[in-house]
């Protein structure tokens, strides 16, 4: 009864830096189920969700641990009021909440082309469904091709999550427009870089960059 796409905000310990946004799909195959999160200071992160059951109350208990910072994740969703989640964070050095619901519409949806550059380099596409749901593909130059799936944040962030030969991968961005959309992606093998919609010279548009994390005392930690 919970499966849908999430999204909201986190904070920290330090509440001026340690703070971001997040999405969340869930389905009924753990998976295929994610969260993931965006953030203006660092690099982007998220983990496999886990269903836990049903607590008292018609409540949804969900449980994650990051790929990339190691962080513990405690989401519970409340069905008799809206869909609504509540939650915390935790790992060796910091803790915090986050807190959000159900996404009901999507600001963005559509095909979407570009390229990737950094410690690899390419081109992805992706399509944005009418539920903020993301599947697309990077496609190396050195060939191969490796899907990545995701969700849409309605403040307009996107994060998506996939597997290549050597672990996982995340992509994090924001949309400047409906077809255009820049940020990073950083692989567990700790790899990097930055990604952005095709432009008219066929690169990087200088608009590219950006990255998220769920908190950067994670990567220090």
């Amino acid at each position: 009864m919970y499966d849908g796409i999430y999204a909201g905000t986190y904070v920290g310990d330090d509440s001026s830096y340690d703070q971001g946004y997040w999405v969340a799909v869930i389905t009924a195959d753990p998976s295929t189920s994610f969260f993931l999160t965006w953030s203006m200071f660092a690099y982007n992160d998220g983990g496999h969700l886990s269903y836990m059951g049903e607590t008292a109350g018609k409540t949804g208990h969900f449980y994650s641990l990051s790929v990339m910072n190691v962080s513990t994740i405690d989401a519970y969703i409340d069905s008799y009021n809206g869909f609504t989640v509540t939650g915390t964070w935790v790992n060796d050095s910091e803790s915090g909440e986050f807190s959000g619901g159900q996404v009901d519409a999507c600001t963005y949806s559509g095909a979407l082309e570009g390229t990737f550059g950094g410690d690899d380099e390419g081109e992805w596409s992706m399509t944005i469904g009418t539920d903020c749901h993301i599947d697309g593909t990077m496609f190396p130059d050195v060939g191969g091709s490796y899907s990545f799936t995701g969700a849409c944040h309605p403040d307009g962030y996107m994060a998506a999550m996939g597997s290549d030969a050597s672990g996982t991968f995340i992509v994090a961005g924001q949309f400047s427009s409906a077809t255009y959309v820049s940020g990073s992606w950083a692989a567990e093998t700790g790899e990097s870089g930055a990604f952005a919609t095709r432009t008219s010279g066929g690169g990087l548009d200088e608009e590219g960059g950006g990255g998220g994390c769920f908190i950067l005392g994670l990567i220090d930690g």
